[in-house]
Parts: structure tokens; sequence; C-alpha cells
């Protein structure tokens, strides 16, 4: 690939870097507003471990592992005391993270441009293409301005792959020291970094002679390892887990046989995201250029890490706006681009110059249509164009939820949000997440009545009485605020905003346009506090059916049609009789309680309510007359357990009726359940 136009254009070299920084820089500073809340959660374990409470996120859980960031921990453990000795606004450290990951963003780009500026062959335009594609890369501009780590973490990687990529051209003991240096720091900013070292490591050990693998192996390889033991054998012994809270509540139930779980994917995939942002065309022209370089073997590395790293992103996924795991891969991606293009430029010069050019026309487009759907997606305008120093407009809804709690609530009080970072930590809030990313209980809760989501464990409140474990835990621990999202309160309230939750215990207190705050009520709730049996789960949920039938007539293993039994509503025709016989076990469990939060007829008409045993014989009955106006709840609290297996309901009517039942729910404890309650709560 030695090219005679190399040192014709070197001089070039500084002022094409130049340019891309100072695209990057101006593309970026559109997203200046960005927020997301998750960017606090590490600020509130570094309070804390700052406070002398290690690695905690509130004082009921002790030390739980509710971040993937342990690096990023310990410097915003750094950057907050520095804040707090100098008498800064706490809410500075944002704006201080904001500055670090632009800055490391402007990094990115300048250590791309050093991992190929020292290959042979390598030609001006394609160095101003793969430079190009980065500069204008929506999910690096866009997490360049937000505190998290995801933008120093892409800075990592493109530092390690331009020390293992210019040590594989020449024998540099000093470039192996900056890969392992550089290895072992992204192995401790976020979990999944072995990932990324491995992907590195693995394609230039595999592209390499054997000398050059015993080097990387010895150089780099063993001390990364070292670092790697020794880091996650002590998070065993600190958390006493091998995995972390989010990988139990996002992660875990990927990689059960789904069945009858009630999953909230994506409406597409994590891939289909990336194609759909950068589009078809540019895709498309990176991967043929991908394959191109292909014909040289000293490009190869650079593509098979940047293949796995896509990979790997595609199957993970993430909630959040802008592609937040593929941002980790694009200056590998760029890298790649520049080598395969002077490959394709080198043998086919005229195709290699429109390949680029149309590669940076594309870029450019994609850019724009990203910046645009930033602004539709987070309501909130480019920074460049309404430059402002609000904290509303920077923090959004968070900031008006953080002003209407905060004349009531003191530091150290007890409250549940699942939005569980910036509110807790200006508040300096006790809080509880009910999602299990910052929360232990609800992370390894062993229940299935949920719906299972890419941003963890979700359980809609509604105003009916019917509790469950995950409703109850807040009530055993006496939380006196509950705020919630008004589009989750809606979905699960009949499209509306309820005076009151969990039969009561909590009336609506404030609202704003994005959140409602509930205030405990005066009523009682010592009896969570003294008996475990309230406890409880679905037992007869759709994740728990074996057999279902209508009128007799079979409708599945798992029946969507019975959405009542997985927190939804269905209407059924009543003529003179109807009934369902639902199967929930292939043994006998233990049913405390039963209860519907809604049912309403047109007509009146008579429910009899059966569980039954695997044996057939009927151990409670109950009869429900529905009037022919208004709705009506049921909660039963059996006086003495009874063990079943199959729910019967019978509906009976002079005329014909259409009767609606919404969340039913036949509540009790499996054994994996009731030893779990045992183990992890303690009762007067």
């Amino acid at each position: 690939m030695v090219d005679a136009r190399q040192a014709r254009w070197r001089g070039l070299a500084d002022p094409l870097v130049m340019c891309a920084v100072l695209v990057f820089v101006v593309y970026a500073g559109n997203f200046l507003y960005f927020f997301v809340d998750d960017e606090a959660i590490p600020l509130v374990f570094a309070r804390n471990l700052l406070r002398g409470r290690g690695l905690s996120y509130n004082t009921l859980e002790g030390p739980v592992e509710g971040y993937t960031d342990f690096l990023h921990v310990l410097t915003s453990a750094l950057t907050l005391g520095v804040v707090h000795a100098v008498g800064a606004s706490t809410i500075s450290v944002f704006f201080i993270g904001k500055a670090v990951s632009f800055l490391t963003g402007i990094g990115t780009v300048v250590m791309t441009w050093q991992t190929v500026r020292r290959t042979a062959g390598v030609t001006a335009m394609a160095a101003l293409a793969g430079l190009l594609l980065l500069a204008t890369a929506g999910p690096l501009a866009v997490w360049a301005c937000s505190s998290l780590e995801t933008a120093t973490f892409v800075f990592l990687l493109s530092v390690l792959l331009f020390a293992v990529h210019a040590g594989q051209q020449r024998d540099a003991p000093g470039l192996d020291t900056l890969a392992a240096v550089t290895a072992s720091a992204v192995v401790l900013e976020r979990l999944d970094g072995p990932v990324y070292v491995a992907a590195v490591l693995g394609a230039y050990v595999l592209c390499a002679d054997s000398g050059r693998r015993r080097t990387l192996a010895t150089r780099v390889g063993g001390p990364v390892l070292a670092v790697l033991v020794a880091y996650h054998g002590w998070r065993l012994w600190y958390f006493g887990d091998w995995l972390n809270l989010p990988i139990h509540a996002k992660i875990l139930y990927k990689l059960w046989p789904h069945g009858g779980l009630v999953t909230k994917p994506p409406a597409i995939s994590y891939w289909a995201q990336f194609v759909e942002a950068y589009g078809r065309v540019l895709v498309g022209l990176l991967g043929l250029t991908l394959l191109y370089g292909l014909r040289d073997r000293r490009v190869w590395p650079v593509i098979i890490a940047t293949g796995v790293a896509l990979a790997y992103a595609s199957i993970v996924g993430d909630w959040m706006f802008g592609l937040r795991m593929f941002a980790a891969a694009l200056p590998w991606l760029a890298v790649g681009t520049i080598l395969s293009l002077s490959v394709l430029e080198a043998r086919r010069p005229l195709v290699g110059v429109l390949v680029a050019l149309a590669i940076v026309v594309s870029s450019a487009d994609r850019a724009r249509r990203f910046e645009a759907e930033y602004e539709r997606v987070s309501r909130k305008p480019s920074f460049l164009r309404h430059p402002g120093t609000e904290p509303r407009v920077y923090f959004g809804p968070y900031y008006s939820v953080f002003q209407a709690l905060a004349p009531h609530i003191r530091p150290g009080t007890r409250m549940a949000y699942n939005q569980a970072g910036f509110v807790p930590f200006l508040l300096d809030a006790d809080n509880i997440d009910d999602l299990g990313i910052c929360s232990k209980f609800y992370a390894k809760l062993p229940t299935t009545d949920v719906f299972f989501t890419e941003a963890g464990r979700h359980v809609p409140l509604r105003e009916g009485p019917v509790i469950g474990a995950t409703e109850a835990y807040l009530l055993h621990h006496d939380v006196r605020f509950i705020v919630q999202r008004n589009d989750l309160l809606r979905h699960a309230n009949e499209d509306r905003i309820p005076p009151v939750l969990l039969g009561g215990y909590f009336v609506r207190d404030a609202s704003s346009a994005f959140d409602t705050i509930y205030r405990r009520s005066d009523r009682t709730a010592s009896e969570f506090q003294r008996d475990p049996r309230l406890f409880t789960e679905n037992l007869a949920h759709t994740s728990h059916v074996t057999m279902a039938t209508l009128d007799g007539t079979p409708l599945g293993s798992h029946p969507a049609a019975l959405e009542f039994l997985r927190g939804g509503a269905d209407r059924l025709t009543v003529d003179k009789t109807t009934s369902v016989d639902v199967g929930f076990g292939e043994t006998d469990e233990a049913v405390f309680a039963l209860g519907v939060n809604r049912l309403t007829a047109n007509r009146p008409v008579r429910l009899v309510i059966e569980l039954r045993s695997q044996a057939g014989a009927v151990v409670f009955s109950a009869a429900v007359d529905l009037p022919k106006a208004g709705p009506r709840a049921v909660a039963m609290r059996l006086t003495q357990p009874v063990n079943a297996s199959r729910l019967h309901l019978s509906f009976s009517s002079d005329q014909r009726a259409r009767v609606r039942i919404e969340d039913l729910r036949v509540l009790g404890q499996t054994a994996p359940l009731a030893d779990y309650i045992h183990r992890t709560l303690s009762f007067h």
C-alpha cells in the first residue's frame, strides 16, 4: 500500500484533523441541551461513597451494584467532592461532566486520525471521508453532550485501538504499555468493557505472527487479565453476586424461554434503529467498502473488531435516545473505513474517490436528519440556534418534578420514583427504584407477573385495592411519596390520572405535564410490616398459565386473549352462562387472596369465582353480583390459605349481557417467593 502520494499530502495532516474537529464541535454543539436521567445515578452512589456508606443507592439495602460504570462512579465522587469543597452548586456536577464528555469526544476524533496517519498507503480522500463520518456521527455527538461515561468510554476505545494498531506496525514497548493501561481502564469504566478489549486484542492476535502474539499476550493481555480478575473478585466479595442489578432487571429475561412472559420490546430492533439513523445508502456504502478492504490483510483486525462491536451492540440494545451502545464502535468503524477506502483508491482510484465523496455527502445528510429527530424526540431546540442557561431547558421535566417536591421532601425522606437519578440526587432523598436497576429487592424478585422491558421490570401502579409484592414493599418501608409518569398512569388506569393509588394508601398531591406526585395517606399500613403473606404474586398470570378454555374451547397454552390475567382487560359475552377455566400450575400453590381491579356489565350478571386443586376439588368459592350500572372492584382476603392450581369463572345472566373484566389476580406465594420474602425482609 506504499504510495508516493503519501508524502505529497502529509502536510495536510494537521489541517485535515483540525477541519474534522471543527465539524465535530459545531455539530455536537447542537446537542448541548441533551440530558438523560441516568446521568445522576452514578452521582447518587458517589454521594453515599463520600458519606462512608459504601457503594449503596439508599439506606435500605446496603451495598448494591446498580450501575455499570465503576470507574465513572469513582470519578463522579471526586468531582462531587471538589464541588462541595469549593462551595459550588450541586447541579454544577452535570455541567462539569458535560464538559469532560465534550473534550473526550474531540479526543476521539483526534485519536482516530492518530491511528491511521502513519499507516502506509492511507490517502487524503479516504482520511477525509472517515474523519467526517466520525465527526458527523449522531451517537458520538449527542453522547459527547452527556455527563454519562459513554463519550469517555468511546475515547478510551479509540486510544486502545491506536496503541494496538500502531504497535502492530513497529515494536514499541511504550505503545504496549499504553494499550495495557487503556485496556485496564476500559474494563473498569464499564462492566461490558472486557467484550471490547477481547474484540480488539483477539482480532490483532488472530492476524499477527507468532512473535507479536506472544508480545500482546505478555505485555497487554497479562496485565489486563490481572486487573480483571482482581476487580471481579472484589465485586463478588463486596456485593455477593457476579451479576449487577441492571443485568438482573433488564437482560436475564432475554435468556429465559419467553413463553408467557409479558415483554415490552422496542418497536424495531436495535440494529434496525441504527440502519434507520444512518440510512440504507450509507450503511450499504460502508459495508461494501469494508468488504473490499478485506483484500489487504492489514485491514482485517480493524474490520473484525468493528464487526464484533456492532454485533454486540445489536444484541444488547438500549432504551435511550442516541444509539448509545453503537457509539463505542464508531471510531473503529471510521478507522476501518479509512483503511478500506485507501485500498480501494489504490486499486480503483476513480471509484475510491467517488465512494469517499458519497460517504461524505451521505454522512452530512444523515447528521442533519439525526439532529432533527433529536429535536422531535427530546422536545428541545438546538443549543446553537437557541443558546441559554435556564436549568428547565437543560433538565426538561425532571427539573419541574424537583421543584414541585423540594418544599415537601427533606434530605433522607423516603420516596419511590423509577426515574432514579436526577430528582432523588438533587433532593438527597432515600429513593426506591421499582424498575430494579438500583433496588436489589426488585431486581431479584422471583416473580413473573410484571412487564419485562429494556428499562427494567415494570409493574403498573393502579387505583384499585389489589396489591402484590412490588406494591407491598413500598408500604412495608413506609414510603412517603410516589412519583409516576403520567403516560404510565393513564395506560394502567383507563386513560386517566387516578386520585388515589393502591386502594387509597396514596393520594394525589400535585401533577405536572410529565409526572404526578402522590403523598402517603393516613390509612395505616402496619400489616405490611407484620405479615409476610401480603407479599404475593398473581399465580394466575399468563406467565404461569398451563391451560385455558372458554366454554370448553381451548385457548392455547399461553392465551393472548386472556388480557385480564396480565393486567389488561377483556370483554366477554354472557349468553345466559359463560365459563372460563384456567390452569396455573402443575402443583397446588398457597393462595391468600383474590382481587379484580374493575368489573362492569351492561345488565345484571352473577360471577362465581372458584379455586380448585390439582385433583379437581373446589377449595374456595365466592359469588359476586354485578349491577347494571357502575364498575365494581373485588378484594377478597381468605381467612385461611388454600392450595390451588386452577381458576374457574362462571358468569350467568337472565339476558344476553356484556361483561368487562380488568386485572384479575389470584394472589399467593410460590415456594421461591415465600423463601425470598423471608430471606430479604424483616417483620415485626
